[in-house]
């Protein structure tokens, strides 16, 4: 009775990862980080049923039982490598999509998924990890532990790549996603603890499941707050946040709204095509994080080929450090750029919060718009 305890609980987890695949198929189709998001979630499913076929299939004595046994737990061992190999490559490009991943890298990463499968195959004649006892029953082999350092080894290289980034991440919502990521980590840690410690317990994979689960919910909550394209807060949850930050502002630091706006961006578009446009903002969203990626700073696009930082300090010289940062990055991405691909300069105008005579947000933002477009205009009238 206990095993069928935890077969239902294996078909609960099934229940849940395929409305979690139908959810995310409805709400992002296409973007190359969901489709592998969602190529997880349908080999937990496989992995799950494979658990459940194997424990239906012990002391089975149908022609053919003692085979598929051996088949289903070999498709096992293989799955659970694939989908922990698969959860590292998504947080990778999760969290770090402009990083380039060497091909020796990846070599070097794929190895112990190769060497998990290459001994799980083997085991039919070996043993090594597994075998099927003469009662066509799973026991145990020597090299069992094999599945569960590969398994976790790469679900913990995920977690710590992730808490890394946190460390470093501008964004809090990409801070509380890095934090969700590397906790990812804690369930199938308890789930398979309690399975190696208690053999037939089958909590594993649905404690995955529920990793899984908490991770997509971030994710949905994230397409509210984020612009998908650069990554970075989008115009209502920068509105939202400056609104807030106006409200309750005591007067103890300096609130500072940065705008920039990138010149000359619709010749980018008329020159090298939209899709260069699109990399260029992007771009741009990169050097404005690296930037602020030691300050308190909320960084947004504000809409169209302008951006906005809001930054708390405590003294002007803290402004012209970011305008002086904001110029060397201008440039080094200028003698970095190949010479095909677009420029990138920014216009900048900035204003200081003062409630006294700011009645509104709306106000703050018109002051440093109405600096911005001072400077654009004071450029255009250079370069004539």
């Amino acid at each position: 009775m206990t095993q069928f305890y935890f077969l239902e609980i294996d078909l609960f987890a099934i229940t849940l990862l395929l409305i979690i695949f139908w959810s995310s198929r409805a709400s992002s189709p296409h973007l190359a980080v969901s489709r592998r998001f969602r190529l997880i979630v349908i080999l937990t499913v496989c992995v799950l049923i494979c658990d459940i076929s194997g424990w239906l299939l012990i002391g089975q004595f149908f022609t053919g039982a003692r085979d598929l046994l051996w088949i289903v737990n070999i498709f096992y061992f293989w799955l659970s490598g694939s989908i922990a190999f698969l959860w590292l490559t998504f947080v990778l490009l999760r969290i770090l999509p402009q990083r380039y991943i060497s091909p020796i890298a990846w070599f070097f990463i794929s190895v112990p998924l190769v060497t998990l499968i290459i001994v799980s195959a083997a085991s039919v004649g070996t043993g090594w990890l597994f075998t099927i006892d003469e009662g066509n029953a799973y026991q145990r082999g020597p090299l069992f532990q094999l599945q569960t350092v590969v398994t976790f080894g790469y679900i913990i290289a995920a977690a710590v790549i992730a808490f890394w980034r946190m460390r470093r991440e501008v964004l809090r919502e990409k801070r509380i996603e890095c934090l969700w990521l590397c906790l990812f980590i804690v369930l199938p840690v308890i789930g398979g603890t309690l399975e190696i410690l208690r053999y037939g317990l089958l909590l594993l994979w649905p404690s995955v499941a529920l990793s899984q689960l908490l991770v997509y919910v971030n994710m949905q909550s994230q397409q509210i707050s984020l612009d998908t394209l650069t990554g970075l807060n989008n115009r209502g949850h920068f509105d939202r946040y400056l609104l807030n930050r106006c409200n309750s502002y005591d007067g103890h630091t300096m609130l500072i709204l940065f705008l920039l706006d990138i010149d000359h961006f619709k010749s980018i578009n008329d020159r090298f095509g939209h899709v260069v446009g699109d990399e260029a903002l992007v771009e741009a969203a990169h050097m404005l994080q690296s930037v602020f990626q030691e300050k308190s700073a909320f960084l947004a696009r504000y809409g169209g080929d302008e951006f906005s930082v809001i930054l708390s300090c405590h003294h002007d010289s803290e402004i012209e450090e970011v305008l002086s940062d904001l110029e060397a990055a201008q440039q080094q991405f200028s003698k970095d750029r190949d010479s095909l691909s677009p420029s990138l300069r920014f216009s900048i105008g900035y204003a200081r919060y003062d409630p006294m005579y700011m009645e509104s947000s709306d106000q703050f933002i018109a002051a440093a718009d109405q600096q911005m477009y001072r400077q654009k205009k004071k450029r255009q009238a250079t370069a004539k």
